[in-house]
Parts: structure tokens; C-alpha cells; sequence
């Protein structure tokens, strides 16, 4: 199965207002996605996502990840 993984951004550091992260992770189930997210290593499968503007520090605090199903 394949799901698109996001999380908001507290706040960006730089010449932003705005940030998430953002991917496609392919396993094989939803339980599978949740021990990822559980364990946290679904971050080394999302890409910081923002525009073109210098970054110098970014926070995501407590917000949840968020994911899809992608038929």
C-alpha cells in the first residue's frame, strides 16, 4: 500500500511563515505505517517542504502526522 505522509511545522526559522513535511511511503499495511509513525521513524521518509527562501532553524512540535491512502 502506498501513503501519503504529512506533518505541520510549529514555525520556520528564516524567510518563511509556512513549512510541513511531506512523502510517499510504500508498506505493507496501515499497521505496518502506524509502527513507523509510533517509532518515529517515519521521518527519514519525509522531505521538508517549503519555498525557496533560506531556512535557519524549523520546529514541528506536537503536531500529529497525518497520512492517506494512495489508490
Amino acid at each position: 500500500m502506498k501513503f501519503r505522509v504529512t506533518r505541520d511545522c510549529d514555525y520556520v526559522m528564516g524567510h518563511l511563515r509556512y513549512g510541513h513535511q511531506e512523502g510517499i511511503v510504500e508498506v505493507e499495511s496501515e499497521e505496518e505505517l502506524r509502527k513507523l509513525i509510533e517509532n518515529e521513524d517515519i521521518y527519514d521518509y519525509l522531505d521538508l517542504i517549503i519555498d525557496s527562501y533560506s531556512v535557519e532553524d524549523v520546529c514541528y512540535g506536537n503536531n500529529p502526522v497525518k497520512y492517506e491512502v494512495i489508490k
